[in-house]
């Protein structure tokens, strides 16, 4: 599997070597005004409720409360939506509720977030026997969709929490060579993280790196003999320029940034170092369901017990 290590990057001289001479990243952090919250009345609601008064009151936004559900209108659901709304202003947030137009929920969750202007999308995913009644292959129709439709991030809740603002003392940013979106990842990371919190950087290498690693040192070695470490070296170079920007802007804003390099499968090693504590897990992915990228997050969300960004 490879070594794994804790220590800072700038006490890290194999990272701190590879950032001289890496291209600048640019990390700007997304400003966030309004968050549309999905409940469904399902366990995670108290926990997602929870999450979107912590992140409202530290971005200073306001909440757009959402029920979505196919067919005529069902009293109950709407008499719940009235309960959850008066919660979250009297826990003093400042939110607003309607009901959106569309053949499904997904359908009706992005409508409303159109018109309301939402930045971010918060919601709970199926859960236990739900999930596994799924199968290996989905995490249900309606968060299917907004991944590969949804214009905005998901922060997703996979179980309930009873101390959610925990989950943002420590975000978990796993990273690998080929995802596009890790700039993006870790300017949302900064922006989600509390104050004197810690960014975890999770640098994995898995089988894709092994071709990356053949093109770049030339077909007449074979990548798939390669030491661990000098797969984990290649990841850390790849990676060293946004390394170098976290690591900065951690220092400026007084948090603590860390680094972890592992080889192996992504998802695995995402639910092995993000399940033994509460974090915040914060992934890029792109908006294809056929691409490798799009099927790893899918697998952290099936298998995380801590909330998950999907930007």
């Amino acid at each position: 599997m490879g070594h794994d290590s804790d220590a800072d990057i700038n006490e890290s001289m194999s990272f701190f070597e590879a950032a001289l001479t890496a291209p600048k990243v640019e990390l700007a952090r997304p400003t966030v005004r309004k968050i549309l919250v999905a409940v469904d009345q399902s366990n995670q609601d108290d926990t997602v409720c929870a999450l979107a008064t912590v992140l409202t009151k530290r971005w200073n936004a306001s909440v757009h409360l959402v029920h979505a559900y196919p067919g005529p209108t069902d009293e109950a659901k709407d008499r719940y939506l009235k309960e959850r709304l008066a919660g979250l202003e009297g826990d003093g947030v400042k939110a607003t509720s309607s009901r959106g137009e569309g053949e499904t929920s997904a359908d009706q969750i992005m409508a409303v977030r159109r018109a309301e202007g939402a930045e971010l999308i918060l919601l709970g995913s199926p859960y236990l026997d739900d999930l596994r009644v799924l199968g290996q292959d989905s995490i249900g129709s309606t968060l299917d969709l907004l991944m590969a439709r949804a214009k905005v991030p998901l922060l997703i809740v996979r179980e309930p929490k009873e101390n959610v603002a925990r989950c943002l003392d420590d975000i978990l940013l796993p990273i690998t060579i080929h995802t596009e979106e890790n700039v993006k990842a870790a300017s949302w990371g900064l922006a989600c993280v509390a104050d004197k919190g810690t960014i975890r950087v999770l640098a994995i290498a898995d089988a894709e790196a092994l071709k990356t690693a053949q093109h770049l040192l030339g077909t007449y070695l074979d990548a798939h003999a390669l030491e661990p470490e000098v797969i984990e070296e290649l990841e850390a170079k790849e990676n060293a320029g946004l390394n170098a920007a976290l690591q900065k802007a951690a220092a400026e804003a007084g948090l603590a940034c860390k680094v972890k390099v592992r080889s192996g499968d992504v998802a695995a090693i995402v639910g092995e170092v993000g399940n033994d504590h509460d974090c915040l897990v914060v992934s890029g992915c792109p908006q294809n369901p056929e691409s490798a990228a799009y099927q790893r997050v899918q697998g952290f969300i099936r298998g995380s017990s801590n909330p998950i960004l999907v930007v």
